[in-house]
């Protein structure tokens, strides 16, 4: 067994019996366990406490809770899995990821917002009060560390094969429109749930993609939250201007993500799956093991 290199520790990793054998049922384990500690146990029980104590909207309060338990769980993800899990960023890897990750992200924002514009006949985007800018941000937060730095680190951890680089991106990816199921259960019309299950979905195979390739779960957090800003500031328009996006524009939408999510499978064809592999070699150890 591995030990640590770092001077006067001599720290042994851990056996991982369970999540060593069990590769699928541990992923759902560590992805939805992680995502309802930190939006529910933690999340939750702060939203109460603020909503008691001072008078917090659950909102503010549950995003609030939920930026706390994501430091909690990652915390305890990165203690847990120490000192195998190199989880601080390599040399370069926010240069790479804004480079890889901007310019579909900006054609994407230049192609959706255009749409809000064309429906609101002008600028696209309305006021965010702090709540929505605290959920947007909650949301983003607790999505990429459950979904993206839990699941596909240990997917990346388990899988050192490059037939598997497409299923890696596609788990945590399926797993994060799942949670938005729950959205055909609340007000919404049945189509309008399925579309944006479809939509989070082509979402996530793009930044699972990007995770993969540069391993720095900060921008994914970083965009993620800016991306639910936006979308919330121009929901808000509309709805100020007493209006819904029309059924064409709505099918717009999902060409348009469906844009996003060929960029994030063509991030990860043949030709970039070894160097894949290698990062990931290198972020769990792997590259020094007898």
């Amino acid at each position: 067994m591995r030990q640590s290199k770092e001077p006067g520790k001599e720290r042994k990793q851990r056996k991982h019996n369970f999540l060593n054998k069990h590769t699928i049922v541990g992923v759902i384990v560590v992805m939805f366990g992680g995502f309802i500690i930190i939006e529910g146990a933690v999340g939750m029980s702060i939203a109460v406490f603020l909503k008691k104590t001072m008078g917090a909207s659950t909102e503010s309060g549950l995003g609030i809770g939920a930026m706390i338990g994501c430091a909690i769980v990652l915390i305890l993800w990165f203690r847990y899995w120490s000192p195998e899990y190199k989880w601080k960023q390599l040399q370069g890897d926010w240069m790479k990821t804004w480079k890889l990750m901007m310019p579909p992200m900006l054609v994407f924002w230049i192609l959706l917002f255009g749409m809000f514009a064309y429906c609101a006949k002008g600028f696209p985007f309305g006021l965010v009060g702090l709540s929505g800018i605290l959920e947007a941000i909650m949301a983003g937060t607790a999505e990429e560390v459950a979904f993206r730095e839990i699941g596909l680190s240990y997917l990346a951890r388990q899988w050192r094969d490059e037939r598997k680089i497409i299923p890696m991106a596609m788990i945590p990816a399926v797993a994060f429109s799942l949670i938005h199921v729950g959205n055909l259960v609340q007000d919404w019309a049945l189509t309008d749930g399925l579309i944006q299950i479809m939509l989070t979905l082509f979402f996530g195979v793009f930044f699972s993609a990007v995770y993969l390739r540069t391993g720095n779960i900060w921008m994914l957090i970083i965009m993620h939250s800016l991306h639910d800003i936006l979308a919330t500031s121009a929901g808000n328009r509309l709805d100020a201007l007493g209006m819904g996006l029309p059924d064409w524009i709505t099918a717009v939408i999902c060409l348009i993500e469906l844009f996003l999510c060929i960029c994030g499978i063509y991030m990860l064809r043949k030709s970039k799956r070894a160097e894949i592999i290698a990062l990931w070699d290198r972020k769990w150890s792997r590259e020094t093991e007898e």
